[in-house]
C-alpha cells in the first residue's frame, strides 16, 4: 500500500474530529510501515546527522495508530527513509508497545479536544513549527501560530 489515505473519526473517542494523512508506504504482510523524509543536511554526512527525529518518529506512531483503527494488521516494525541530494539513510523506528499506543491515542484526543473546543482566543498547547500550521483548519485562531520571522539584526 502506497501513499493510501486513512481517515479515521474521533468520535468513539469522546472529540468531535476526524484525523486524515497519507501513509506512505505499509507492507500488511511484513506489517512494516515505511516513511520517506527529505532534508537538507546543511553540508554534513547524513551518517552524522542524530536521526531518527523524535517528530517524525511520532509521525510514524500516528500513521501505525491510523493503520489499525482502518482495519489493518497494527506495524510491528518502523523504518524512515531520510534522503538529501547525494545519500539515502534508512533508519529503524521501535514501534509502540500496547501501554505506549494507548497512550498515543490519549494525546492524539487530548490535541484534537484542545483545538476543536476552543473558545475565541484559540486553542492551548504546545507552539508547532510553523510548516504545521499550513495543515490545521483551526490555523487562523491559534495563538501559537508562527507567522513572521524573528526581526532581522541590525
Amino acid at each position: 500500500m502506497a501513499e493510501a489515505r486513512l481517515i479515521v473519526s474521533l468520535e468513539e473517542l469522546g472529540a468531535h474530529a476526524w484525523i486524515a494523512d497519507k501513509v506512505d508506504h505499509y507492507d500488511p504482510a511484513l506489517r512494516l510501515i515505511t516513511d520517506y523524509k527529505t532534508l537538507n543536511s546543511f553540508g554534513k554526512k547524513m551518517t552524522a546527522l542524530d536521526l531518527p527525529k523524535q517528530h517524525h518518529v511520532a509521525q510514524i506512531w500516528l500513521y501505525a495508530w491510523l493503520l489499525g483503527k482502518s482495519g489493518y494488521p497494527y506495524p510491528a516494525a518502523g523504518r524512515i527513509t531520510y534522503m538529501d541530494m547525494a545519500t539515502v539513510r534508512t533508519v529503524d523506528v521501535l514501534m509502540p508497545d500496547a501501554e505506549m499506543q494507548a497512550a498515543v491515542e490519549t494525546r492524539l484526543v487530548e490535541k484534537a479536544r484542545l483545538i476543536t473546543e476552543a473558545g475565541p482566543t484559540g486553542p492551548v498547547g504546545d507552539p508547532p513549527e510553523s510548516w504545521h500550521c499550513r495543515y490545521c483548519s483551526h490555523a487562523g485562531r491559534c495563538p501559537f501560530r508562527i507567522t513572521q520571522h524573528p526581526p532581522q539584526a541590525g
